[in-house]
């Protein structure tokens, strides 16, 4: 389990505390029926007060994720209620730096080939960001457009904002169709976002149309997740 904890994240630290059981859980490191406890030795790990440990223990029984057993201990639920997911962080841009890595030109997976209308083997562009809070990642952002002569000059993409970059005068947004998702990290995810394999996460997916109806852009925002949420802007 994680121990690590901040007491200048504007999440308060019973909630980290009770995020990090909870992912533990979540993620089988915690198995149905281990013993979570006691509360002295939590603080001790986890470095905070028994009354914060206490709060956190309370918000999971609550949520189903713990049972206390009075006289005997604190236990992993045998059967636990999964939660609707929110973004843990503040959606804020004055408080998250970014990570920007220069677009490149992908093989468009299915999902792409059905959103943009490709055939097989077609090829799109993809401009992935890392949102960092605290120097740790956050938030992994992928933005795909179509192989188009507007895109295909790479300094200028990368250079300036890639949705201006991509969008012509005659292509203006008109539509902008948002899903949102609760999914777990694969490998993948869990190495880019350095997390454990089955972490909680938000997934923003929206597909932008232009006045024609064409799609002209696609993105996939993936958000580390919880139970807290302090103000997501998207």
């Amino acid at each position: 389990m994680n121990f690590a904890v901040s007491d200048t994240s504007p999440v308060p630290l019973y909630h980290q505390v009770a995020t990090a059981i909870r992912t533990a859980v979540a993620s089988k490191s915690l198995a149905e029926g281990a013993p979570v406890g006691p509360d002295h030795r939590l603080a001790q790990d986890f470095r905070v007060s028994v009354p914060t440990i206490r709060k956190a223990m309370d918000l999971l029984e609550e949520e189903g994720v713990i049972v206390r057993k009075r006289g005997v201990g604190t236990f992993v639920a045998s059967s636990f209620r999964k939660q609707p997911l929110t973004v843990t962080f503040l959606g804020n841009a004055e408080l998250l730096a970014e990570e920007t890595a220069r677009p490149v030109k992908v093989v468009a997976a299915p999902s792409m080939q059905k959103a943009f209308g490709l055939g097989e083997d077609a090829y799109i562009w993809r401009a992935r960001r890392r949102q960092m809070f605290e120097n740790q990642p956050v938030a992994l952002l992928d933005d795909f457009y179509p192989d188009e002569p507007s895109m295909h000059d790479a300094d200028r993409l990368f250079s300036t904002d890639t949705a201006i970059a991509a969008t012509s005068p005659q292509e203006k947004v008109r539509l902008v169709q948002h899903q949102i998702t609760a999914e777990v990290a694969d490998q993948a995810l869990s190495l880019l976002l350095e997390v454990p394999q089955k972490t909680p996460m938000l997934v923003k997916a929206c597909t932008a149309f232009a006045w024609n109806d064409k799609p002209i852009r696609f993105s996939k925002h993936v958000f580390l997740a919880s139970a807290y949420l302090c103000q997501a802007t998207f």
